[in-house]
């Protein structure tokens, strides 16, 4: 049996699971309409939780920042700052991907802070055999089979401590470490390192996700870092009804995603299933999807500041009044036109784009004489809406998005 271990799958009981694993198929999305993804990474295939919805978009939220890089190009930026560094990969086996592992942490020219693991497939005890110069490993392996298990590299230049208090709410429903780690004096971060299996109850999943992190917030003045594998694409959060309950679960509790394009790319598939979600995005530095072939998970890379907010104090956006009297004044300019005029160029024989774009020219036109734009200048404020805006709540934001959806069919 030992000897079964070292092949791949081998601890799949399901036929399910072994098709998941293989595929990338998921019982919870069946319902989920396919889509033909360019794989390219450079593509625009990018998730944006705020489409179309500046009214409660974070002034300093920019989806299209995370970038694909190498860690050659990551270790360059991270030599001038003295910032905090924290990975997430999808190993698949430790054990098998330990060499590849140590090289891919030989490779940072600046090695990260904290480095979290999901799927370790490692059996209790085994933390020694797993050791890495430098930092202090967590190991949460599944007890029950073989397969899964979460775990976590801390720099033994930070302490930390367990918080077993936070690690009872969702422990039927996914597997995940809960740390407690001190920056500095002012500075303190609750990190997450959490993994869901695919085909698991994902109604059930959201709800006690929602408990704990209305937990993790009553913890006062505390950054927190989920880095996960949740097996819940973000990409198809539009298509599928429990994957947007996830989305505004994470919203509602003041939380982003800091990765927002695929980590998974197949040759006929690319799921955004990695990522480090975020409860303090104004200290976020950059974001980086790593080239590795390490397992079928792309590595994922942030980066925070915590001595100086990465948003500027003064931002300013274009905007136009809606007065009552700006209406009057669109209202007689659109009356004072004669209109007959422009039956012309609906003659038979001409191009009807040539009367559409002659109508559209005086239209807009008049719109911007009645409308002008104004330059308006505002200060940026935090995205932790549980703290800031306590009338942000999920219902809010789930009635608010599902009217946006609406609006955006009619």
């Amino acid at each position: 049996m030992e000897e079964l271990i070292k092949f791949p799958f081998c601890h799949i009981d399901s036929d399910n699971e072994f098709l998941s694993a293989i595929w990338n198929e998921r019982d919870d999305a069946s319902s989920i309409p396919s889509c033909n993804y360019n794989t390219n990474p450079n593509d625009k295939l990018v998730f944006n939780a705020f489409e179309n919805i500046d009214d409660i978009t974070p002034t300093n939220w920019n989806p299209y920042a995370c970038q694909y890089t190498t860690l050659d190009e990551i270790g360059s930026s991270l030599i001038l700052c003295k910032n905090i560094t924290i990975a997430q990969l999808n190993i698949r086996s430790l054990k098998k991907n330990f060499e590849q592992f140590k090289t891919f942490f030989n490779t940072f020219k600046t090695l990260p802070h904290v480095v979290a693991l999901a799927e370790t497939w490692m059996k209790e005890h085994d933390e020694e055999l797993y050791n890495i110069s430098g930092y202090s490993f967590v190991s949460l392996p599944r007890k029950s089979r073989i397969g899964g298990g979460v775990g976590i590299y801390v720099q033994k230049s930070l302490t930390f401590n367990i918080r077993s208090d936070l690690m009872i709410d969702c422990a039927d429903v996914c597997e995940y470490i809960v740390l407690e780690i001190p920056i500095d004096k002012n500075n303190c971060i609750i990190l997450l390192s959490i993994y869901r299996p695919p085909n698991t109850d994902l109604v059930k999943f959201n709800e006690k996700f929602n408990n704990l992190l209305e937990k993790i917030n009553k913890e006062s003045n505390k950054k927190v870092f989920i880095a996960s594998d949740l097996n819940i694409d973000l990409l198809k959060s539009e298509h599928h009804h429990n994957t947007e309950e996830f989305l505004n679960i994470l919203l509602s509790n003041g939380f982003l995603p800091s990765i927002s394009r695929p980590t998974r790319i197949t040759e006929n598939s690319c799921t955004l299933l990695n990522n480090i979600f975020m409860n303090c995005f104004e200290y976020l530095n950059y974001s980086s999807i790593v080239y590795d072939d390490i397992s079928d998970h792309l590595p994922i890379v942030i980066n925070v500041n915590f001595n100086q907010p990465t948003i500027n104090n003064t931002q300013s956006n274009n905007k136009r009044e809606y007065k009552k009297e700006n209406y009057n004044t669109f209202y007689n300019k659109l009356k004072s036109i004669n209109w007959k005029n422009f039956s012309v160029y609906c003659t038979p024989g001409l191009d009807s784009s040539a009367a559409f774009n002659e109508f559209y020219t005086h239209f807009y036109q008049l719109y911007n004489e009645s409308f002008p734009l104004i330059i308006a200048f505002h200060n940026c404020v935090s995205n932790n809406s549980n703290k800031n805006q306590p009338w942000l709540t999920q219902a809010f934001i789930k009635s608010y998005r599902k009217k946006i959806k609406t609006a955006k069919k009619l």
